[in-house]
């Protein structure tokens, strides 16, 4: 998979789980300051098109896939867009991580009921080309 490329950053497939390459060696990452974003790839994909990650971000460890983009094809809700870059001085396979972009959730609809689509407007628009609505006291029925 070339570098410098973007990618996309999501859960890993349900079912799986990531274990360490290398005889279950566990990495020893160097202290740093500033809180580092750093992924190390533990293994491919189920289906080889990416390659499955655990990821040392934001004080917290998350477990991953990375996929090249898609053209047309949409992020899923929480996925990231991030560039991968080789960190020096590791012994496992581990890449400095650039965020570019998250897709955050939806916000939540409060409205009850369906979406509202008539609005004063349209309704005086619609008497303007149709016409007023006839009363009903003289009305027929149907």
């Amino acid at each position: 998979m070339p570098f410098g490329r973007r990618l996309r950053l999501s859960p890993p497939a349900q079912g799986s789980s990531p274990a360490f390459d290398g005889g279950g060696k566990r990495a020893i990452l160097p202290h740093v300051d500033a809180p580092p974003d750093i992924a190390l790839v533990t293994g491919p994909t189920e289906d080889g098109e990416g390659v499955r990650v655990v990821r040392f971000h934001d004080d917290a460890v998350s477990a991953g896939e990375v996929r090249p983009m898609e053209d047309g094809k949409p992020l899923a809700e929480g996925a990231e867009i991030v560039r991968l870059k080789p960190r020096a001085g590791t012994e496992v396979p581990a890449f400095d991580v650039e965020r570019i972009y998250k897709r955050e959730a939806a916000p939540a609809r409060t409205a009850k009921g369906p979406a509202k689509v008539a609005s004063p407007a349209y309704r005086s628009n619609w008497e303007t080309i149709f016409g007023a609505s006839p009363s009903n006291d003289d009305a027929a029925p149907n």
